[in-house]
């Protein structure tokens, strides 16, 4: 028997047990090494995600982010000791999933690993099929690795802004302001991307940065713009506004957005945690969208391609951006608290197993 997380759909609470092994089949058998934390687990342990259905039975084994290193190969073409990255989406029956885009799915039968209809990865290992396993390195581990799968979410949003600029014919995004909301995981990791680009950033939250976010902006080259000021002006002077980018959930962003925003603007929204909170999108907001020719994306997920863009970039950039300082906290599998509230000064918690 081996030790997971497990969380019961729709009911609140983890707990730490014993769970059945596994049969390989000639699928990959990985060790976990890290598991990420995020806004989505908590959720499902507080039983308030309603889309979270477990694999089999009542059960589902929690967690879609990780870091792990192959214990056994089976049949496929990695070596014992690779590092990798386990995909969390999984495909449905559409052509989307069929060509390997299931982020792209159109017929909504896809799982996801640790949130819907499919146990996840806070156990002490578990078996993949080489197709779902993206190589992070080999040998040591290094920790910063577990950002691959936030950060493929980012890959997913650079190409979804490069796939767009063009309508409002941008030549590039170099010199253009983004304003990032929410200074989070994502917001940073977004950050340290459009950085890299060109873009000149603009981190936006209601309230003061703490110290090792401040250290991080430092290291993207950010500004930064407390929305509660409600002094706008000041902070287009700093940075344009150009394009928009919602890591916070927050639909009232949406709203100041289209009053604030450039003309031919772009407004990425990718936070979930706005659910259950009612913002009025009336005839003016819309008058103004169309009157300022704005393009607003809806990115979720992503496909092999961007975790391995992920996993290239943090190799590549990770110490230039500070990577490594967005893990502010290490827990055992043991500690439940980590599931249950944001820790003090978290950034980005990572459980090691």
């Amino acid at each position: 028997m081996m030790k997971g997380i497990i969380v019961r759909p729709g009911l609140a609470g983890a707990s730490l047990d014993d769970i059945g092994e596994e049969s390989g089949n000639g699928r990959v058998l990985v060790k976990t090494l890290y598991t990420g934390v995020c806004g989505t687990d908590r959720e499902i342990v507080a039983g308030k995600l309603s889309i979270t259905r477990a694999e089999r039975g009542d059960r589902l084994v929690l967690g879609h982010e990780a870091l792990g290193s192959v214990m056994d190969p089976g049949s496929s073409s990695f070596s014992k000791g690779d590092l990798v990255v386990p995909m969390v989406r999984r495909p449905g029956g559409c052509a989307n999933c069929a060509a390997g885009r299931q982020d792209y799915c159109m017929d909504g039968n896809f799982t996801e690993a640790g949130i819907r209809g499919k146990d996840g990865f806070m156990r002490e290992s578990f078996y993949e099929e080489e197709r779902f396993l993206v190589k992070a390195g080999s040998g040591s581990a290094g920790i910063e690795k577990i950002l691959a799968e936030p950060m493929k979410n980012v890959m997913k949003i650079r190409e979804s802004i490069f796939g767009v600029i063009g309508r409002g014919l941008w030549d590039s995004v170099k010199d253009k302001g983004a304003w990032i909301f929410g200074t989070g995981t994502e917001g940073l990791l977004i950050g340290s991307v459009l950085s890299s680009v060109g873009m000149r950033v603009m981190l936006v939250n209601r309230h003061g940065l703490p110290e090792i976010a401040q250290e991080l902006a430092r290291h993207i080259g950010a500004e930064f713009f407390n929305s509660a000021s409600g002094d706008w002006a000041s902070g287009e002077n700093a940075v344009p506004m150009d394009m928009i980018v919602d890591a916070a959930g927050a639909p009232s962003i949406l709203l100041d957005a289209v009053r604030n925003i450039r003309h031919t603007g772009v407004i990425v929204l990718f936070g979930t945690g706005g659910a259950g909170i009612e913002e009025k999108l009336n005839g003016g907001t819309i008058l103004n969208m169309v009157d300022k020719n704005l393009t607003v994306i809806g990115c979720e997920d992503g496909a092999r391609e961007h975790y391995e863009q992920a996993v290239d970039f943090i190799s590549e950039n990770g110490e230039k951006y500070g990577l490594g300082k967005l893990i502010t906290g290490i827990f055992p599998p043991e500690d439940a608290s980590v599931l249950s509230a944001k820790q003090v000064g978290e950034i980005k918690s990572v459980i090691k197993w």
